[in-house]
């Protein structure tokens, strides 16, 4: 009976660090969110509990990727993927399927990135959360945008913002989806609109400490130096500061 509650609250404790670091994550505290799911990480596998295993990983992951180290991020996050896929924990690969997708992506391997998108988008569909569909759509708008068809990253983009609207809070992912924006519009010539997306972005992003992953960083950048020899000065600051200022609501 001892050794039940000490299993019991080893469990409880485990699963509140991973919980906890996600806010953590979120908030930008990456520091904190990485020794938390460690621990986590450390108490799950002494429990040999498979089913939450996957959560601390892809924590774990998740900080790699934010941090840029896409080897190390496709490690964490395929060991996720294949322990959730063993053990049949659909909801593991609804959260580190859509990730591991993009480090795919960020590491140019393209035709599997489109596969586990795909795959995540089709899995989010049998499922009630907008938030899942929107992390799918994303990352689909994402991999069109580096493949340059503009279409097909405006569609995807039209149903990931259709699906972002209304967050219970400001996560990583919608982030990303208005630098996609963004980027799109510079794409499209649409200038204004997207120095306002630029400026909107940046002012989202700062509110949880978040700066887009290394690969991004280097597109965004050469958008708004299009963007800015496309323009006026004032015309660009004006537009700038009008996305700073603007609320999720009126963006969407």
């Amino acid at each position: 009976e001892g050794y039940c509650v000490y299993a019991d609250h080893t469990y409880q404790l485990a699963f509140a660090l991973f919980r906890y670091a996600i806010r953590l994550i979120d908030s930008g505290d990456y520091g904190a969110a990485d020794r938390l799911s460690t621990e986590s990480l450390t108490l799950f596998r002494r429990q040999q509990n498979r089913d939450y295993i996957v959560y601390p990983l892809g924590n774990l992951g998740r900080l790699a990727l934010l941090r840029g180290d896409l080897a190390q991020a496709r490690l964490l996050l395929q060991e996720a993927v294949a322990t959730a896929r063993t053990i049949g924990n659909v909801m593991g690969l609804l959260d580190w399927l859509p990730r591991l997708g993009v480090v795919l992506l960020y590491r140019g391997n393209v035709v599997e990135a489109q596969r586990l998108l795909h795959e995540s988008l089709h899995l989010s569909q049998t499922t009630t959360s907008a938030m899942y569909l929107a992390w799918s759509y994303t990352y689909l708008a994402e991999t069109a945008l580096w493949q340059g068809d503009l279409d097909q990253v405006a569609y995807w983009l039209a149903q990931a913002l259709t699906n972002h609207a209304n967050p219970r809070w400001i996560r990583t992912e919608l982030v990303d989806c208005l630098w996609v924006a963004a980027r799109l519009a510079t794409a499209q010539q649409h200038y204004r609109r997207a120095v306002t997306l630029f400026g909107l972005a940046e002012q989202v992003g700062s509110r949880i400490g978040y700066v887009p992953a290394g690969p991004v960083r280097p597109l965004n950048d050469a958008a708004q130096v299009t963007v800015r020899e496309a323009l006026r000065k004032a015309t660009f600051a004006e537009a700038f500061a009008a996305g700073q200022q603007m609320t999720l609501g009126e963006a969407f």
